[in-house]
């Protein structure tokens, strides 16, 4: 007997006390179903505050023909390989799909607790998928998915061509999540304001060791037409009220003529917004800086990584500092703030070379610089020069959980024995972002007078636990 359905598919993130921001996943995929004649509802567990029990009572109410979980990060993993083992064992004759960059990168680590992985972008195979299961037919034989063959072996079906324009896709619907709810806690430092995330295009053309971009897009972008993308801000504005956004295209000025036309189509419709977006220090011009200003740019972001020749080598970061320069003061001329990236702790990485990004730093004077530890994470150059160099205590992906990392790094460089990586992160912010008056009344800005000052403590206490390790940078 055929099974009375509810909604077509249900999309899941997992419970996690993880609440990220800024996810494209499942209004993306969502609104796309939708506009595909699909019935669609979203459980975005952690921003709803539902536990696994809860989750799964509103997967049992919704009834859905299929269940559809994201895995948008490694950073959630454990979770959401645990809480799709509970629905496996909860549902098991609704087929479930599993997608997202980390599933993308590590199928292996999903498709032994549901029915078939989406490789790659997710909205044409999903289609594809539902249509399948509707007429009754068998799905295996979708492209660019991965599932359990013979002998319970990992199989993969032909890789899936990405849709030739994003403009087929269309923009995410942003009504299928808790909205307000999320507002609430979603902010950038735009005035410490919530501030809307934004796509204008995927993908990135350069091939960091650092970065999976190479698996996830080939280094291929593919661009939204101007007009769908300042219509997606129109929309917002008119039915969220929001003004400001944040473009999370990785390089958003790689293509100049288009920016251009971007600020245009924005001056000529008077949008009052704000907005910030990221790029690299080589891919933009002082008269593009200017534009964005003039079109309400307030901040771009740009990855430095490292000042250290030898380490921008390894990372195969190949950024000219004498650009990165010319571009901060760039920003600092037109008063776009400017913010810099630093990426501590990879293969190779010392207490010289930290300093020599430090020192640099203080040269270059960008109003704020945010400091990540190195992760070896999946489908990675760097991951495997780590593996071969040694430092890697563990390589579990389930593991990497930000409760254990944040008191035992999967990994530690060789050139860093004895010296924890959280210290040194936690120092170079203290440094570069609360050691003076007029940084700290900075961070007060883009804050909060409490969350500047625990903060500032927390950095503080990190620098001097640092030193006497014997470690000053």
């Amino acid at each position: 007997m055929e099974k009375e359905c509810g909604t077509d598919i249900a999309l899941v993130y997992a419970p996690s006390k993880e609440k990220i921001a800024w996810l494209f996943s499942l209004p993306s995929l969502g609104g796309y179903l939708k506009r595909q004649g699909f019935s669609v509802e979203v459980i975005d567990a952690p921003f709803l505050d539902m536990g696994v029990t809860e989750t799964i009572e509103e997967i049992r109410r919704l009834n859905p023909m299929v269940i559809g979980l994201s895995i948008p990060m490694t950073l959630v993993v454990y979770e959401s390989v645990e809480f799709l083992k509970v629905m496996r064992k909860s549902f098991p004759d609704t087929p479930i799909i599993c997608g997202g960059i980390h599933p993308t990168l590590v199928p292996e680590d999903t498709v032994l607790h549901c029915d078939a992985v989406v490789v790659g972008e997710g909205e044409l195979t999903t289609e594809e998928i539902l249509n399948r299961i509707k007429e009754g037919r068998d799905f295996h034989d979708v492209a660019g998915i991965c599932y359990l063959g013979e002998h319970g072996k990992p199989a993969f079906t032909s890789p899936r061509t990405p849709a030739a324009s994003l403009d087929e896709l269309g923009p995410p619907d942003w009504s299928l999540i808790p909205f307000k709810k999320w507002a609430e806690v979603v902010s950038l430092p735009l005035d410490n304001k919530f501030t809307m995330p934004i796509n204008s295009s995927r993908g990135c053309p350069f091939n960091c060791a650092f970065c999976a971009n190479e698996r996830l897009t080939g280094r291929r972008v593919r661009f939204r037409a101007v007009d769908a993308v300042v219509d997606e801000m129109e929309r917002a504005v008119r039915e969220y009220g929001v003004d400001r956004f944040f473009f999370q295209d990785e390089v958003f000025t790689i293509d100049a003529d288009r920016v251009e036309r971007f600020c245009d189509e924005l001056d000529k419709r008077g949008l009052d917004v704000k907005w910030n977006c990221q790029t690299r220090a080589d891919c933009i011009k002082e008269e593009t800086v200017a534009r964005l200003k003039r079109s309400g740019c307030t901040r771009i972001g740009f990855g430095l990584e490292s000042a250290d020749p030898e380490i921008l080598r390894i990372m195969r970061k190949q950024l000219d500092l004498d650009k990165v320069r010319e571009t901060v003061r760039a920003c600092k001329k037109h008063g776009v703030f400017v913010s810099l990236s630093l990426l501590v702790g990879v293969p190779g990485e010392t207490p010289e070379s930290i300093r020599r990004s430090l020192e640099f730093l203080k040269e270059c004077t960008p109003d704020v610089v945010t400091c990540f530890e190195f992760m070896p994470y999946p489908a990675i150059e760097l991951t495997d020069v780590a593996l071969e160099q040694g430092g890697i205590k563990y390589i579990n992906w389930t593991e990497m959980r930000s409760s254990r990392t944040s008191w035992d790094p999967p990994y530690l460089a060789p050139g860093l024995e004895g010296v924890p990586i959280p210290l040194i992160v936690n120092a170079i912010h203290y440094r570069l972002n609360v050691a003076s008056p007029a940084r700290f009344a900075r961070m007060v800005k883009m804050t909060g007078l409490p969350v500047a000052l625990y903060l500032a403590m927390k950095w503080f206490r990190s620098t001097i636990r640092l030193r006497r390790r014997g470690v000053r940078l």
